[in-house]
């Protein structure tokens, strides 16, 4: 599974901007997040196939690209 990130979550995967991921069962994206050790409230928005799911959101063996974004601040 190819997971896309954005902005400052590649700090936590040494700077890349994809990441391939092996699935071998049924598995959360809050699980992902956590394998990835990207911190849960750093992760603001998740998108599968173009369109956002919830955290909790169950994830099959090679379903395709994940994006995940972080919070955007600004002012």
């Amino acid at each position: 599974m190819k997971i896309k990130l954005f902005g400052g979550l590649r700090e936590f995967v040494g700077g890349m901007a994809d990441v391939e991921m092996a699935i071998n069962e049924p598995i959360s994206v809050r699980q992902i997040i956590e394998a990835l050790n990207i911190p849960d409230r750093y992760v603001y928005v998740v998108e599968k196939e173009g369109r956002m799911v919830e955290k909790d959101a169950i994830i099959q063996e090679d379903e395709g690209e994940i994006k995940f974004l972080p919070v955007i601040a600004g002012g």
